[in-house]
């Protein structure tokens, strides 16, 4: 057991990088959503979903990067209503919203060995559906195909091999566009924070 306990915190403990101008890294993760919508004078409760992912990197230097991502994001909140015509009076329900999420950010490597990170850039949100979870309607006729707003994070990343590397990251984002179709009343944002982990690999 003490071996084992030895190799594993040697693994996880190399952090020395060898990244530098033109390297390409390619990304796989995986992580839960915690999400909501923000509205002036309502209030809502977080949804939990799911979200994974591709993501690639392009080095400048060892410290600054582009990277972009390409994420199925289940997004939405709980704590609203649905009318319902049957009985003609509004129902309590819970509203789910899935995207294909694209962000473009810029991320900044830092620490002694280059083993964190900080990522901030926008984003584009494309609807794939939309449902309540009463009566399992399908409401997306309601809600603007498209999304857009600022997603910033901050991460760790270990070596664990010459060209694959273990991370784990927090992300945060914020709509800045209505999210509902001819909407009248107060503007409805997305927003969103989710935990990731997965492997990047180095091309080359």
């Amino acid at each position: 057991m003490k071996k084992f306990l030895l190799l594993f915190f040697t693994v996880f403990s190399v952090t020395a990088y060898s990244q530098g101008k033109g390297d390409v890294e390619f990304g796989l993760h995986i992580g839960g959503n915690f999400s909501n919508i923000t509205q002036a004078d309502y209030t809502y409760s977080y949804a939990i979903g799911f979200n994974a992912g591709v993501s690639m990197e392009y080095y400048f230097s060892n410290s600054w990067g582009i990277k972009t991502k390409l994420m199925y994001d289940q997004m939405g909140w709980n704590d609203d209503v649905i009318y319902d015509p049957v009985t003609d009076r509004y129902v309590d329900t819970n509203f789910r919203l899935n995207y294909l999420t694209i962000p473009v950010m810029g991320k900044y490597h830092f620490g002694n060995k280059k083993e964190f990170y900080f990522n901030a850039g926008p984003y584009l949100g494309i609807l794939l559906e939309a449902h309540d979870t009463r009566y399992d309607t399908d409401v997306k006729e309601f809600f603007n195909t498209t999304d857009f707003g600022l997603m910033l994070g901050v991460g760790y990343t270990a070596l664990l091999s010459e060209k694959v590397k273990f991370f784990a990251g927090f992300d945060a984002r914020g709509g800045v566009i209505d999210i509902i179709k001819y909407n009248e009343n107060p503007v409805v944002l997305n927003s969103c924070m989710n935990f990731n982990v997965g492997i990047n690999m180095l091309l080359k």
